[in-house]
């Protein structure tokens, strides 16, 4: 009979530094460099940049069980989200005070479950689909691409200038030239700082769904972070809700599909994130709440497999939606 009840989520998935959604996302280096950004605030405009991933020596997540390395909805997230934030910024002549209130209201992310050919070489782009302009708030939405992965994101930001034609690219050879020196920049290494726990995990079989308690804690930067969010250091983050998300999803899909399975075999094809405020809480403990909406079973390489789509109906002023696979137990 399967548990219903965990402490944490190590003893619903097993330890953190044998997953990737455990620990192994903390351990990835992530670079943005060759950036030709569109001075144009004109829906059509396109901007691309080159990405870089750096996996510590001692483990990778992708690797553990000697699979290849993949760009992660995580990774996904934050490298297109940086090269929308510097779009903006210098499309929009924004301040880094200005900067640091951009915040991101929505994001959805399809994974082709495809292998970039080189993970230190990872061509990105991003396309202005839509601008709604406000007096004191613009909401800007993008279409992007980070190799395999594909979505669309909606940032809130500043009016700052705008542009009524375009003014040409501009090329940055480093992201960090923007702010100035490396390793201050919140969503390419502020974001990954967050320590995302939970506890009294329970799992609702009549309702299909899991419940815990979150709390994140943050190690103290030596320099405050720059960038968009940065104001809203202290909020709960899409990248916690990522994390936290697929590791619900999981433990979900582990007990409707009859047992555990190895996280390397776990795979998120789509997600969707949602907000509607940029402060939100991580001080303190609030609750996260997966609830499966729709499961199907089917054959593959010999084996049987889950889809499934679970919604995140709560996760610290995150809202949100995962689609899932798995194989299940023999």
């Amino acid at each position: 009979m399967l548990r219903s009840r965990f402490d944490n989520y190590a003893d619903a998935l097993g330890p953190p530094e044998h997953r990737y959604y455990g620990s192994g996302y903390k351990r990835v280096s992530r670079y943005l460099t060759d950036l030709s950004v569109a001075r144009s605030s004109l829906p059509g405009s396109t901007s691309t940049a080159v990405a870089r991933l750096i996996w510590s020596e001692d483990w990778t997540a992708r690797n553990y069980a000697g699979l290849v390395p993949r760009v992660s909805a995580v990774d996904a997230l934050i490298i297109a989200a940086a090269l929308c934030e510097a779009v903006i910024v210098r499309a929009r002549d924004l301040t880094e005070t200005e900067a640091s209130t951009i915040w991101l209201r929505r994001v959805l992310i399809r994974s082709s479950g495809l292998c970039p050919a080189d993970t230190k070489r990872i061509r990105v782009r991003v396309v202005l689909l839509n601008v709604v302009e406000g007096d004191l708030e613009v909401e800007s939405t993008y279409l992007f691409r980070v190799g395999p992965l594909t979505g669309a994101l909606t940032l809130a930001h500043p009016p700052g200038a705008v542009w009524i034609s375009f003014q040409g690219s501009e090329v940055i050879d480093e992201f960090y030239s923007i702010y100035g020196l490396p390793g201050r920049h919140h969503y390419l290494e502020g974001l990954t700082s967050h320590e995302l726990t939970a506890t009294s995990l329970v799992v609702d079989e009549t309702q299909a769904r899991v419940t815990a308690t979150q709390q994140i804690s943050a190690a103290t930067a030596a320099t405050p972070y720059v960038g968009a969010e940065s104001k809203y250091a202290d909020s709960v983050s899409f990248v916690d809700g990522i994390v936290g998300g697929a590791q619900l999803a999981q433990i979900l899909l582990n007990h409707v599909g009859g047992g555990g399975v190895s996280e390397n075999h776990f795979r998120l094809r789509k997600l969707e994130i949602v907000a509607d405020t940029p402060a939100r809480s991580a001080t303190d403990e609030f609750a996260g709440v997966a609830e499966l909406s729709r499961r199907k079973v089917f054959d593959r390489d010999g084996r049987r497999w889950l889809s499934a789509a679970v919604g995140i109906t709560e996760f610290g002023g995150l809202t949100g939606s995962v689609s899932c696979t798995r194989p299940l137990a023999s």
